[in-house]
């Protein structure tokens, strides 16, 4: 027969174990300190590139590919946002093109945006 009590101060004693070592590596991880060394874990892009809006303009940018479930499922959400901002943003779409079989898709997003047509093919 198992004896109910000393099972319980078993789990209590778990218990006690994994908060011990919750806190003890939450308490880690607020004394990290990170640096990032130019040149090593980035590079300054020189000149800076030019941002698209005047001083005093926000410029919100909006990285999409047209494959992505993600970005389409988040365009309904984004569509009621542009309606709503405020004046002074600017919302900026720009295709992402992580490989070469993503460059046919932008290449048809800038031709559409030239013709006049991305924002209504775009939603």
């Amino acid at each position: 027969m198992v004896n109910n009590k000393n099972a319980s101060h078993i789990s209590i004693f778990r218990l006690l174990i994994m908060l011990a070592v919750a806190v003890w590596t939450t308490s880690l991880a607020g004394e990290l300190e990170v640096e990032f060394d130019e040149g090593y874990h980035y590079h300054r892009i020189l000149p800076a590139l030019p941002l698209q809006v005047d001083t005093g303009h926000v410029e919100v940018l909006e990285l999409f590919w047209y494959g992505c479930p993600h970005c389409y499922d988040f365009e309904e959400y984004l569509t009621k946002w542009k309606r709503e901002k405020a004046d002074h943003v600017k919302f900026v779409p720009m295709p992402a093109v992580m490989n070469r079989n993503w460059v046919p898709q932008a290449r048809a997003y800038f031709a559409l945006r030239e013709m006049g047509e991305a924002e209504r093919m775009h939603s």
